[in-house]
């Protein structure tokens, strides 16, 4: 899935959280959260929902226009996490 960069940046700064601090709390290098802000770098449904859940946001402010299938696969990982 294709993050919004520029909104994870920002809500991520507006917080005043590094992105070394994010990366060590989703447990992945700071060059994979540079290159998700940077948008160079796509990621799972399960990373975008730890992303949101880390900024503290719905996963649709960090994602580029998710598609059907985006939101599909988003619904059954939470499905299958609540499980």
């Amino acid at each position: 899935m294709k993050l919004n960069g520029w909104s994870m940046r920002a809500i991520r700064e507006a917080r005043g959280a590094s992105g070394s601090e994010c990366a060590r709390q989703l447990d992945v290098s700071q060059a994979t959260w540079s290159n998700w802000e940077r948008g160079v770098r796509e990621t799972s449904a399960l990373r975008v929902l730890q992303i949101a859940q880390l900024l503290d946001v719905d996963y649709r402010a960090i994602l580029i226009d998710p598609t059907q299938s985006d939101v599909e696969e988003l619904t059954a990982t939470v499905r299958a996490a609540a499980s």
